[in-house]
């Protein structure tokens, strides 16, 4: 019995060949356009991301408990943000928000949005429903960038209140007086207030082992004329005083070390000042400029903006100069999690009027400058922008704008609104949170509606790839015609 194909029936004709043809085409390319439209959700890990998740382990850094992350004020999160920026929710609080928020292992974001009424404190759920709200007698306000939290998720900020005068011409005016320092359960119930010796002047810091510290404010009239009298305080999770230190002047900021050091700056002072464990001096190294917030590093070494960035070691004696010809610094540095430090500054553009533009640089932890990105913008960053686990810095501008810098380009960008942004926050599953002076607080991820303000890094890759497909595939068509 014969069993070969009968001659009427050939194995592929023509009609079947261009049915599989322009079939395959057309998935193939169907493919690609919702690969294009949904966005990547994934791309090769760098070395950096590869550091960053081993030290992602670490739940206890993996949320954002006080303004700069942690206490020694490195804004450098473990957590990798949005590949490509999706906006998951946003949330109108009515008034403005200028200082960044915090966020709770549990996912809670807490914020202070402000008016000229007074504040009220914000506690949001993961998915941006309201939790609660804490409202303030009337004239009385939250310390907004005093917002922190405790280890056992209490939440802690200084809050003080409006009062009238009457000057000896007779005019009315008006003058802030403290009220105090309170704790609030994660439910938004108050715990204690404790008497502080003047305004809650800065942010609130809470040490590796629970130690709260914040420091104060007042005005001193002993001597006749105005002035001003510190103190840096340092309480036990149980709210009794372990020390207080004073000094003439307004602590503006301060970090504390792994160990319990603490390094602080006066207002208009040109020095750092270092204490010990128990509130004692330890040294003071006097600059040629007025110095900013410190940052401390992993090995305990001590950034300083002074024009160019210094780094002291932890007894005060200066270990490097970082920055110079061509590279300036003009803000308090971030540190990610792999030892990389970015710190924004400014460069000169002398065909521009001699305009001044920012700069973000990025310096190895042998202090040689790994990259400077170079934005065109003079508002591109309008408070200290933060580093995630994969070395991506985000920056929010005066008029609305995220950003995300990776390896000295612009990752990508996307538009909030069109008023100031605060220093944006990362939490949870990578999500940015940052707020805006219009009174919104927005949630920015990996999924939700697209906000990416041109073409990103991410839709590249899925560009190259989708070419890759369909140069395969082709291939494979054309040889299946062929049979």
């Amino acid at each position: 019995m014969d069993r070969s194909a009968p001659d009427e029936v050939p194995r592929h004709s023509g009609a079947v060949k261009s049915l599989h043809m322009k079939t395959a085409i057309r998935v193939i390319a169907l493919l690609l356009l919702l690969g294009l439209l949904s966005g990547p959700t994934w791309l090769p890990p760098t070395v950096e991301g590869e550091a960053a998740a081993d030290a992602a382990g670490a739940s206890a850094v993996a949320w954002w408990p006080m303004k700069y992350h942690d206490p020694q004020h490195t804004a450098g999160s473990p957590l990798v943000g949005p590949e490509a920026p999706h906006l998951k929710w946003s949330f109108d609080a009515g008034s403005h928000i200028m200082e960044p928020a915090v966020a709770a292992p549990d996912g809670t974001i807490y914020f202070v949005a402000s008016d000229s009424t007074g504040n009220t404190l914000f506690a949001l759920d993961p998915e941006g429903t309201l939790k609660w709200r804490y409202d303030l007698p009337h004239g009385e306000w939250v310390c907004a960038n005093s917002l922190a939290l405790g280890t056992d998720g209490t939440i802690y900020f200084g809050s003080g209140r409006t009062v009238e005068i009457r000057e000896p011409s007779g005019a009315v005016g008006s003058h802030s007086e403290p009220v105090g320092f309170h704790a609030l359960s994660p439910e938004g119930q108050l715990r204690l207030t404790f008497p502080a010796d003047g305004m809650v002047a800065g942010p609130v810091v809470v040490g590796h082992d629970g130690t709260i510290y914040f420091s104060t404010t007042r005005e001193n009239y002993s001597e006749g004329d105005p002035g001003r009298f510190a103190y840096l305080y340092a309480l036990n999770p149980d709210s009794s005083v372990r020390w207080r230190y004073g000094a003439d002047g307004w602590i503006t900021y301060f970090a504390v070390a792994p160990g319990g050091e603490v390094y602080f700056t006066l207002w208009s002072a040109e020095s750092l000042y270092a204490l010990d464990t128990e509130g004692a001096p330890r040294w003071d190294c006097r600059m040629t400029e007025e110095v900013p917030a410190p940052v401390i590093g992993a090995d305990g070494a001590i950034y300083l903006d002074a024009i160019s960035l210094i780094v002291l070691d932890p007894d005060g004696s200066v270990r490097s100069v970082l920055g110079g010809e061509g590279v300036s610094v003009h803000g308090c540095p971030a540190i990610a999690v792999h030892g990389t430090i970015y710190a924004v500054g400014t460069r000169e553009v002398k065909n521009d009027g001699r305009r001044l533009l920012p700069t973000l640089s990025a310096f190895g932890a042998d202090g040689d400058v790994r990259w400077t990105y170079r934005p065109d913008d003079s508002e591109w960053a309008s408070g200290w922008p933060i580093v995630d686990g994969a070395g991506t810095v985000y920056a929010g501008s005066v008029d609305g704008r995220l950003s995300a810098i990776a390896n000295g380009t612009q990752k990508w960008v996307c538009q909030l609104g069109e008023d100031r942004l605060a220093s944006p926050i990362i939490a949870g599953d990578g999500t940015l949170y940052v707020g805006s002076a219009n009174g919104t607080l927005y949630a920015v991820g990996n999924t939700g509606s697209p906000v990416a303000d041109g073409q990103t890094l991410g839709a590249w890759v899925w560009v190259v790839v989708g070419l890759a497909v369909v140069s395969a595939a082709g291939i494979a068509v054309l040889r299946l015609a062929r049979r």
